[in-house]
């Protein structure tokens, strides 16, 4: 067994001087460290700058590049205009044609065509106005049915249908037979000589009328409505983009080149083609590319 009969203030003597030397050592460190990095810190800085005003000359020659870039593209804004209208105006050309074309795989067979014509609406869509004949009331039906087939299409409206089918009139005291008759007419009594009369006071031709202009006049001439037909005009309202995938035309809104013109401000100081704009200067593009309607129209 060992016993220790030394005070303690001797052990902790010994400690605090170990724990001096200690700091000590460490405030060398760590002065010797902040030397080594501030001395490296300034070698790079310097490093640094004299790269930098060694790249100076290539900036400051790549910055004018670029603002003569933007004064060359400043001055082309009107060609730049100009030739975008044009491109327009010449892609609209095709619009009323490809509508005419995307609309008549819709229409029956049975219902004559004279006459079409489109407006267009807002955003993508149009109207489309067909005058054609008919006969019968259930072409008449199956022409709104077809037209339907349309994609897209909103609404059907028709006018001008008149029928010319026969029905069974309600019998009367001089009519006990129900003889069939067109709409407006009388019943037809069963008496002889009164039918005779009624026939009389009806009158009416039979055999070739010209009616529609058919079997007389010039090729030429129109052929409207032939007898018991009727003339039927229709209007559909459906979006327009064709084709459906990367439409080409959206609706039929086309640009405008005098809104355009007024817009695009003074002429530019650099000479525009000919060809590609006016004298006025640049146009610029409305925001949508397109005016306020307009209307285009075919006929047979």
């Amino acid at each position: 067994m060992k016993l220790n009969l030394l005070p303690t203030y001797v052990s902790k003597e010994g400690q605090a001087k170990k724990a001096v030397i200690i700091s000590i050592l460490l405030f060398v460190a760590s002065l010797a460290a902040m030397l080594a990095l501030n001395t490296i810190s300034q070698q790079t800085l310097a490093a640094k700058k004299a790269e930098a005003n060694e790249l100076r000359p290539r900036a400051e020659e790549v910055v004018t590049i670029a603002n003569n870039a933007d004064t060359v593209i400043g001055s082309a804004v009107g060609i730049v205009r100009n030739v975008n209208l044009a491109k327009e105006m010449v892609k609209h050309n095709g619009a009323y044609p490809a509508l005419y074309d995307y609309a008549k795989p819709y229409i029956p067979s049975f219902y004559r065509v004279s006459s079409m014509s489109v407006a267009p609406l807002a955003g993508s869509d149009v109207q489309l106005t067909l005058t054609g004949y008919l006969k019968t009331s259930q072409e008449y039906a199956d022409l709104m049915l077809a037209l339907l087939r349309i994609p897209k299409a909103t609404s059907v409206t028709r006018a001008g249908f008149q029928t010319s089918d026969q029905f069974v009139p309600a019998l009367t005291p001089d009519d006990q037979s129900g003889r069939p008759i067109r709409v407006g007419d009388q019943p037809i009594p069963d008496d002889p000589v009164e039918r005779l009369e009624y026939f009389i006071a009806r009158g009416g031709t039979t055999g070739y009328t010209g009616v529609g202009g058919f079997g007389s006049g010039p090729e030429t001439t129109a052929r409207g409505a032939m007898p018991e037909y009727s003339t039927v005009t229709v209007t559909v309202t459906f979006p327009f983009e064709y084709p459906s995938v990367n439409p080409v035309y959206r609706g039929l809104q086309a640009p405008d080149p005098t809104a355009t013109l007024r817009s695009s401000g003074a002429a530019p100081s650099t000479s525009v083609p000919a060809g590609l704009g006016g004298p006025s200067g640049a146009p610029s593009l409305p925001p949508t590319g397109v005016s306020g309607p307009g209307q285009g129209s075919a006929v047979d």
